[in-house]
């Protein structure tokens, strides 16, 4: 079976697309499954999984209000507080740090003659570079 060239473009186009959808399924998945157990009784937690609301469980806002209004209330706050703080503190570093590489690598010209890098070459390593 010989094909057309945009057919066989419309082909690789929806696998592309169903292998995109799937992979967003299996990357978002445990977004929801945190977003619907905060919605459960304690009791419906250790049941087992449940993953539709309103038809496998009856959604509660208690676990919410226990957090916000109950006897850790403080706590809870202070804690997303300090959290706010840290992740914007490190934010801001990185930008700063980011931007003046970024700066210093635009102004200069650099060559790392071992490796023969340019200025391209280093700011693709920079950007590629896994920081985990």
């Amino acid at each position: 079976m010989h094909l057309k060239k945009s057919q066989r473009r419309r082909i690789w186009r929806t696998i592309t697309y169903i292998l995109l959808f799937a992979w967003a399924i299996v990357a978002l998945f445990p977004l929801y499954w945190l977003l619907i157990t905060s919605f459960k009784q304690p009791i419906a937690v250790f049941q087992g999984p449940k993953y539709l609301p309103w038809i496998d469980f009856k959604p509660t806002l208690n676990a919410w209000k226990f957090l916000l209004t109950g006897p850790g209330h403080g706590a809870v706050l202070r804690d997303w507080r300090n959290s706010a703080i840290e992740a914007i503190t490190s934010a801001l570093l990185a930008v700063s740090i980011g931007s003046m590489a970024g700066y210093a690598l635009t102004r200069f010209t650099y060559r790392i003659r071992m490796l023969r890098w340019k200025n391209k070459d280093i700011a693709f390593w920079i950007i590629s570079r896994p920081w985990w």
